[in-house]
């Protein structure tokens, strides 16, 4: 078994963007022109219609995998895996979570995918055929999480929507988060698994806001404290250097 992780945008454009299961975003020259299908991996135009390789596009995963299933926030369990205790304690966790970080819906969902069907190109649809987003959520303004779990077959995925992929990379974010819960998940310990996911993405969030004063190049606080002293300014990074002199 594995755990994936899963990357795209939650529009309707036929195809998954070059993130996929576990890879990292693609060069800044492919980002926004090139797709990856998510059913053969084929690299296509994001324009296209539909896959030159398999044919694959939402119209005719629309067809194949017929309704989606409602899912709602924070948490649909259609089938009842949950234990009334276990849901409370979902709930309370992904509560604290979007308390936390209130620009990120996080959406937990237990379903199993029918027989037969790839588990990246069914969780595409579902992303993208999703009630959890608004209309209005395309694009750059979809910040939506969702942690996809298989009760019967044991597995794991994350899917992010578009506006959050500059900041979270599924190889270096999302699949440490889900290999976290894997042996959790293993022992179908559902709710546990997912709780260790859940504190593991807002563990992630929290290192990426903790980097964000040497990402933008913001001097530490003990080096405004030294600007009487002129020899200050020689022991400052140049990216420092720049913020201070005005």
């Amino acid at each position: 078994m594995c755990n994936d992780a899963v990357s795209s945008r939650a529009t309707d454009p036929p195809f998954a963007k070059p993130d996929r299961f576990g890879v990292g975003q693609a060069p800044a020259s492919r980002y926004l022109s090139q797709v990856n299908c998510p059913a053969c991996d084929q690299t296509l135009n994001e324009s296209d219609p539909a896959c030159s390789c398999c044919g694959f596009c939402l119209a005719q995963a629309d067809a194949t995998f017929g309704l989606p299933p409602h899912i709602g926030a924070p948490i649909t369990d259609h089938d009842h895996h949950l234990s009334s205790a276990a849901h409370r304690r979902l709930r309370t966790a992904i509560r604290a979570f979007v308390k936390r970080y209130p620009q990120v819906q996080l959406t937990l969902l237990l379903h199993d995918k029918p027989e037969g069907h790839q588990d990246k190109a069914y969780l595409f649809w579902l992303f993208n055929r999703s009630t959890t987003h608004t209309a209005m959520q395309t694009g750059g303004g979809n910040r939506q999480l969702l942690l996809w779990i298989q009760p019967t077959a044991r597995l794991a995925a994350l899917m992010l929507g578009y506006g959050l992929e500059p900041i979270l990379s599924p190889e270096q974010h999302l699949t440490p988060c889900l290999q976290a819960g894997y042996s959790q998940l293993a022992k179908g310990q559902i709710a546990n698994a997912a709780l260790t996911i859940i504190e593991q993405l807002q563990q992630q969030l929290q290192n990426l806001a903790t980097q964000l004063p040497t990402t933008f190049g913001w001097a530490p606080d003990e080096l405004w404290q030294s600007m009487d002293d002129p020899q200050a300014l020689l022991t400052l990074q140049p990216e420092s250097r720049q913020l201070l002199h005005y």
